[in-house]
């Protein structure tokens, strides 16, 4: 019952909210679209650069779009809320067969369904909650015993989030464990084994033929930018703004941009929820990749040191969520294991303990999903319909409607953000942060003095006196150091149209202009 009433309060949120996607998904609409035009999987005509880094995702929204007579951004919209509730159940089904109460497993999978952040960012048209509805049915069929299915779930999460990596060496190292416990007719076999890495790398190599052959390699494009980097932003920002975020999700506080002070508490309460996960006996991969993978996580997003945008955040606070849920209970139960009294008076202690520990997860859990809605807009409100970042997306498929208006097909654009711009531009589209365009990685990360903050994306003026554009698309604060700053840009271009933002974004940025070139 508790888990039904989460399933359709969210399936409310999504089907009376407005359809608001983020500016990034619509890069895999445009390659979905331009499928389904019969201009093969590609971002600009003619050209292949394997520039989506989930291919799965891109898969699904072809697939649904054959079927369904509906815009992609309201597919992806559907589509993630069906991911999102079937993540729950899984998570539900999860902590079951971890042997949790059925109370207390539906509720935390409802705490996941209604945390109103994950909310948000579920209806962002992204694709963050295919990858956790994989993992969280992988963890089930881990924790049935069905451990091909299993396997197979992780695998194809791997062409979902390039993060579905980690468990190709978590569940290597989980075998290993394995092998070395066990003897006689409990060891795996060579043969199944040999299923178990295909069934794993399969889908992967699969995706890795095609896309060497298709677009001349592997590797997304967009990983490439990324790496060079896009954001130069200080080291330990994201490791930051992780603890931030646990602590936001298990004590209950505000979360905070400016990261002035770190409090240890969160990192205490997860680690012990590790020990705990690792402490509670259980068959071969039940009490290892989970605590791990969320480690796993920490460390690569804390090394990487990336933008730490909002879709990287449901894959962690899923195995965030599924450590402490059981990592909890599991050291209250081994701890009250170790007092010393009658073995009558010992299960009694022991199952009080385990009540009182679920009791204060849950607790701590609600608090947190709580606080959600009661900040600013109040209520069951979307909170991403006032914020400035997802509603400028608005303004750029303005601009892009505009420009078709005006061009053809065979204009180009050049601008630091090419999302909505580009599903709504027919033209070629050249990416100022190098996620779809080759040329501009030679001009990654723009220098600094031609971009106001580390954090703040920017366009290179070597980079559009390099491609020639016959548009150039922006917002003020990614060009007032570069583009706005430089005389021989104004002598090529001028600005014909601005379109204004419904709310300011960042350092007061209220218009999207566009630039024509004049020669």
């Amino acid at each position: 019952m508790v888990l039904a009433c989460a399933i359709l309060i969210n399936a409310w949120f999504h089907f009376n909210w407005p359809v608001l996607p983020f500016d990034d998904a619509y890069i895999t609409f445009r390659y979905a679209e331009n499928y389904l035009e019969g201009n093969g999987l590609v971002y600009n005509k003619g050209q292949h650069v394997f520039g989506v880094s989930t291919p799965l995702f891109l898969i699904c929204l072809i697939l649904l779009k054959s079927v369904f007579p509906l815009n992609l951004p309201a597919l992806a919209a559907g589509f993630s809320t069906f991911l999102f509730i079937l993540t729950a159940v899984f998570v539900f089904l999860t902590l079951r067969r971890w042997g949790l109460p059925d109370l207390y497993s539906a509720s935390i999978a409802a705490a996941l369904l209604v945390h109103r952040d994950l909310v948000d960012i579920s209806s962002g048209g992204m694709e963050p909650f295919l990858f956790t509805a994989l993992v969280s049915a992988a963890f089930w069929a881990f924790a049935s015993d069905r451990i091909l299915p299993g396997t197979w779930l992780l695998g194809f999460s791997i062409l979902t989030r390039p993060e579905g990596m980690i468990f190709i060496p978590l569940l290597g190292a989980a075998a290993l464990i394995h092998a070395a416990a066990c003897s006689g007719t409990h060891r795996v076999s060579s043969g199944r084994s040999i299923l178990y890495v295909l069934s794993l790398c399969g889908p992967l190599i699969v995706w890795c033929v095609f896309s060497y052959f298709y677009y001349g390699t592997c590797i997304p494009h967009s990983l490439v930018a990324k790496s060079r980097p896009v954001y130069p932003i200080a080291s330990g920002t994201t490791l930051k703004h992780m603890v931030y975020l646990l602590e936001d999700w298990a004590m209950n506080r505000p979360y905070a941009p400016a990261f002035r002070s770190i409090s240890w508490a969160a990192i205490l309460y997860v680690f012990s929820a590790t020990i705990g996960f690792i402490l509670t006996p259980a068959p071969f991969l039940k009490g290892f990749i989970v605590p791990a993978g969320f480690w796993s996580l920490v460390i690569i997003y804390a090394l990487a040191n990336p933008l730490l945008m909002p879709w990287y955040q449901p894959p962690i606070f899923l195995l965030w969520i599924l450590t402490v849920a059981r990592g909890i209970p599991g050291l209250a139960v081994w701890s009250a294991d170790k007092i010393s009294c009658r073995q009558s008076k010992k299960s009694l202690l022991k199952t009080a303990i385990r009540l009182a520990a679920m009791l204060g997860v849950v607790t701590l859990l609600s608090a947190s999903v709580t606080r959600g809605y009661l900040k600013p807009p109040s209520g069951f409100h979307p909170a991403y319909s006032q914020d400035a970042q997802r509603l400028r997306t608005k303004s750029y498929l303005l601009a892009g409607e505009w420009l078709n208006e005006r061009s053809s097909p065979q204009n180009s654009v050049a601008s630091p953000e090419i999302g909505a711009l580009g599903y709504a531009f027919k033209g070629h589209v050249y990416d100022a942060c190098g996620l779809v365009t080759p040329e501009a990685l030679d001009h990654l990360p723009v220098p600094v003095d031609q971009r106001l903050t580390a954090g703040l994306g920017g366009i290179s003026t070597d980079l559009v006196f390099k491609v020639n554009p016959d548009y150039v698309v922006t917002l003020e604060c990614f060009a007032a150091k570069s583009l706005l700053n430089s005389s021989e840009f104004r002598i090529h271009y001028a600005l014909a149209h601005t379109i204004k933002l419904e709310k300011p974004v960042w350092y007061g940025s209220g218009k999207v202009m566009i630039f024509s070139r004049t020669d």
